[in-house]
């Protein structure tokens, strides 16, 4: 799962964010995730990337 790879790169406040929303959010935990790693000009793993790449795409969601 994405969020599990992202503990120690983005804030516990940002991934309790993303782990708490209810109701089948994914594009709203996705949007989070993104936004933070933007923000912060966090650096990922390509293979995180390429994950949040095919989830987003997968959601039909805009680059």
């Amino acid at each position: 799962m994405i969020i599990y790879e992202l503990e120690g790169v983005l804030a516990p406040r940002d991934l309790s964010a993303a782990r708490s929303l209810n109701h089948n959010e994914w594009g709203e935990a996705l949007d989070i995730i993104c936004t933070q790693l933007f923000e912060y000009d966090l650096c990922i793993p390509k293979s995180v990337f390429e994950k949040i790449e095919r989830v987003g795409s997968a959601m039909d969601l805009a680059p």
